[in-house]
């Protein structure tokens, strides 16, 4: 036996030691005995359970056979295993197994096909991709910079002395000399003190 006809073997014996095992085939297939309303179809799917007690059940190196009954009708099939593309589980206990080689050609294009069209998808860029959260911003607005600028200079106070332009005119306002004494002079104004300025 090759590889194929071994592997659908043992697939086939897997599923049919839990339940149902449903086998998908080209009825069109040289040695293939099915009613003759299905010979023309591309794809025939058949069940097959040891549960079903079917007349001459038989799983062996050169394929499956069994009387089966279409609609009260009995009938002797027999599908070897190059006609089998895929051996399923409709119980759903099993993953079941397909055959590419053995896809009729009708269901090797649509494969081919979907194939070719998932590997475009992924092939495809991505024009909704984002910037990651961490990234940092390309320019920074002007108004925080400023902010940041005006909170690392603290203003600070210092003690000068009052101008002499905006108080009497005298060029030292705090001068301790005595004053004249001429009566018609008005008595000089007392000493201004220290202003506090903010820088």
């Amino acid at each position: 036996m090759d590889t194929d006809t071994t592997a659908k073997m043992n697939c086939m014996l897997e599923i049919l030691n839990k339940g149902i095992a449903m086998v998908h085939l080209d009825p069109r297939k040289q040695g293939v005995r099915v009613p003759e309303r299905f010979i023309s179809d591309p794809v025939l799917r058949l069940n097959f359970a040891y549960g079903f007690n079917l007349p001459g059940f038989v799983v062996d190196d050169e394929g499956v056979a069994a009387v089966l009954n279409f609609n009260k009708e009995r009938f002797s099939c027999s599908i070897p295993w190059s006609a089998v593309f895929a051996i399923t589980s409709p119980e759903g206990f099993h993953p079941g197994r397909i055959w590419t080689a053995s896809l009729p050609p009708e269901l090797l294009a649509q494969w081919l096909a979907e194939k070719r069209r998932r590997k475009s998808d992924e092939e495809k860029p991505q024009t909704d991709a984002r910037l990651p959260d961490n990234n940092p911003p390309i320019s920074q607005p002007r108004s925080i910079q400023s902010k940041s600028e005006s909170k690392s200079r603290r203003p600070s106070l210092r003690v000068v002395s009052p101008s002499a332009e905006d108080e009497s005119g005298s060029e030292n306002p705090l001068s301790t000399e005595n004053p004249p004494t001429d009566p018609s002079t008005p008595p000089p104004k007392p000493p201004l003190r220290p202003k506090l300025r903010l820088v």
